[in-house]
């Protein structure tokens, strides 16, 4: 009998398929209780026509796109007012879209401090080791993500004995909101032993939180 393994990390395998359910988002396979599910509420969904159910991860990225339109709609009709009563030129409109986008991109950011400073002054190399320890730093933390295809920035200008902050982008807002989750981990001394970082004390924001 063939064993199915939960996806949200714990690694739970088992043949009872009546315990798990799928994500109709996702196609992923949660165990009842990493869905926060009875395992009568899986079969009552399991036999209803039209029902289904969808992981957190799903509902968060639902969240964010239903966001998203709600912002953009609020702003139409905020910039349909203000040319019905004082007018707006076509800049001003590109401008106020724009400055929505930013925001909208600054979701899939996390801002990493603490992360030591390379010795080294070729630029190409520099961030190259910034890059392999940001993975490091990720790949520790019990969120799965993949780490290939992030991107990171030194924010401010270089100072000596001074760490310069992280920014690091990610794949999606949802992404950056599994991180952030376990952003506290960074913080016990235990985890700069895992990355042989000894002393190096990790902390993770929001970008979209300005400070």
């Amino acid at each position: 009998m063939v064993s199915i393994k939960c996806s949200c990390g714990c690694n739970t395998t088992s043949s009872e398929t009546h315990k798990f359910i799928d994500c109709c988002v996702c196609k992923k396979i949660y165990l009842h209780s990493c869905a926060e599910l009875s395992i009568t509420e899986i079969r009552t969904i399991k036999s209803k026509k039209g029902v289904s159910w969808s992981c957190r991860n799903c509902n968060i990225l639902s969240s964010d796109i239903n966001d998203l339109k709600a912002a953009i709609l609020s702003l139409r009709n905020d910039l349909a007012a203000r040319e019905k009563s004082a007018g707006i030129d076509d800049k001003a409109f590109e401008e106020l879209l724009a400055e929505l986008g930013d925001r909208n991109n600054r979701k899939q950011n996390i801002i990493m401090f603490g992360v030591p400073e390379s010795d080294t002054h070729d630029a190409n190399t520099r961030r190259s080791r910034e890059l392999e320890t940001v993975q490091a730093v990720l790949k520790a933390l019990p969120s799965g993500m993949n780490t290939d295809h992030i991107e990171v920035h030194r924010i401010g200008r270089f100072v000596p004995d001074r760490r310069r902050p992280i920014k690091v982008r990610l794949s999606s807002s949802r992404e950056a909101h599994t991180v952030l989750k376990h952003a506290r981990r960074l913080r016990e001394n235990e985890q700069s032993l895992v990355l042989g970082l000894v002393g190096s004390t990790f902390d993770l924001r929001d970008d979209r939180i300005r400070t």
